[in-house]
């Protein structure tokens, strides 16, 4: 499951090179060419969709769902509330490092 991948990595940051086999001109590729920072994701439930993304500044991700926007917390927080609500994400968002 994505979620775990995620969150078994420091910060919500993911190496390329660590899912993929890197062939030719990327094969070199430099560091900061491969990272990338989980920041965000629409989630199906239930015949309608959320979206769930991180803010920087507070450090928390928050919850978007038709006209609320409340937050949820530290990334620990959303896995849980991700599999108790049964969402499904359809569609991650990542960031460069």
């Amino acid at each position: 499951m994505i979620l775990s991948l995620i969150a078994s990595q420091p910060f919500q940051k993911i190496d390329l090179r660590d899912l993929f086999h890197l062939g030719g001109d990327t094969a070199n590729a430099d560091i900061r060419d491969t990272i990338y920072h989980f920041r965000g994701m629409v989630c199906y439930y239930g015949k309608h969709y959320v979206c769930f993304f991180f803010n920087i500044l507070s450090a928390e991700w928050y919850l978007f769902d038709d006209q609320t926007i409340r937050s949820i917390g530290r990334f620990s927080a959303l896995s849980d509330h991700i599999v108790r609500g049964a969402y499904q994400p359809t569609l991650l968002f990542w960031e460069k490092e």
